[in-house]
């Protein structure tokens, strides 16, 4: 798949809304930042271009959430089959078929000329990676299933000290085993294994080693972790979008002091949206470190939170997480939390209360 050629006019409209005071030199995260944003008001035919703009800046396919994003915007804008196109490079990043076939978004496709290829594309490619990586694929499982059997028995032993030291330890052989492969053959980034698909109809940001990173992270809250320059190398060669490193980094809780407000931050009870305050959190110093990885300001995760939580069903991929609090132990605890939080929306729309 090549990515297309886009009209001048289409091109500077989204250079112009991109090009806001104070911005970075647009790129690709801060075009796919206002494609998301022109996405959510509802401006689909704009967002496309931005994505067009987007993949511009990126030689190797563009990330397979962006062409999913993409191919929803073009569908959105009456442009089927640019959708068909960007459904291509999906298929080429080993996707799979079935994927296709069980989206409901993508029926109107089914009678474009160019979908019985893209089907084959998809399945010839997806058996082509899983005969050059299924046997590392399976070896990966294997590590995350035993990842997960030792925090279960933790869980289930009451949490005891016993059982964390020899989860820790666990977790530490088992990390030193992923970085053993990233050692040997790179980070396994999605264009090395494909794009993670869930039930065949769920695309995921995710890659599939992610909670043994997260545990490593979780186990060495005192020092670096094992995987700090793994990370921070695959950011740099944009072998993973920012919002991949933060969340890495924000499931820890900040390590090191770097946090990116990605989790924890936003957090939803009953029907309200609430923001962590307090002499603790620097919104300043926040921004400005979000904005040294490539990531938009608060204001516009902000807006992507609050869309999220009010369009659950939405088509578009968009990562901006809040967490969600269904009740208090008793009253003491739920006033701690209201003390230490700001409200956003009193009010979610479309909020169905717990």
């Amino acid at each position: 798949m090549r990515t297309s050629k886009i009209s001048g006019v289409a091109a500077l409209l989204c250079i112009l809304v991109s090009l806001t005071p104070g911005a970075a030199q647009p790129g690709y995260n801060t075009y796919t930042n206002k494609a998301e944003l022109l996405y959510i008001y509802d401006r689909p035919a704009e967002a496309l271009a931005c994505y067009d703009s987007a993949f511009m800046f990126r030689i190797k396919l563009p990330f397979a959430t962006d062409l999913y994003n993409a191919s929803v915007c073009a569908l959105k804008a009456g442009k089927p089959e640019k959708a068909l196109h960007y459904c291509l490079g999906l298929a080429e990043k080993g996707i799979g078929e079935e994927f296709f076939i069980n989206k409901a978004i993508y029926r109107p496709l089914r009678h474009l000329k160019g979908w019985s290829t893209m089907l084959h594309t998809a399945r010839t490619a997806k058996t082509k990676l899983r005969t050059e990586q299924g046997a590392l694929l399976d070896y990966i499982n294997s590590l995350v299933e035993k990842d997960q059997r030792v925090n279960r028995n933790w869980r289930q032993s009451g949490m005891t000290a016993e059982t964390r030291t020899l989860m820790d330890l666990t977790y530490d052989t088992i990390a030193t085993a992923l970085n053993h492969i990233f050692d040997s053959l790179g980070f396994l980034s999605e264009d090395k294994i494909g794009a993670l698909v869930e039930d065949d109809t769920v695309l995921s940001s995710s890659l599939p080693f992610d909670v043994i990173i997260i545990h490593n992270f979780q186990s060495r809250m005192t020092g670096d972790s094992l995987f700090s320059a793994v990370l921070r190398s695959a950011l740099q060669q944009e072998l993973i979008k920012p919002e991949y490193y933060a969340k890495i980094h924000d499931f820890s809780d900040g390590i090191n002091g770097e946090y990116y407000g990605t989790s924890h931050l936003y957090i939803q009870y009953h029907c309200t949206l609430y923001k962590e305050s307090g002499p603790h959190l620097d919104f300043r110093k926040l921004d400005a470190d979000r904005n040294k990885i490539g990531l938009p300001p608060l204001s516009d995760h902000e807006k992507k939170v609050l869309y999220l939580l009010s369009h659950p069903d939405t088509d578009i991929l968009i990562r901006a997480p809040a967490s969600k609090y269904i009740n208090f132990k008793d009253k003491a605890s739920e006033d701690r939390f209201l003390s230490t939080q700001e409200v956003l929306v009193k009010e979610i729309p479309n909020c169905i209360p717990q």
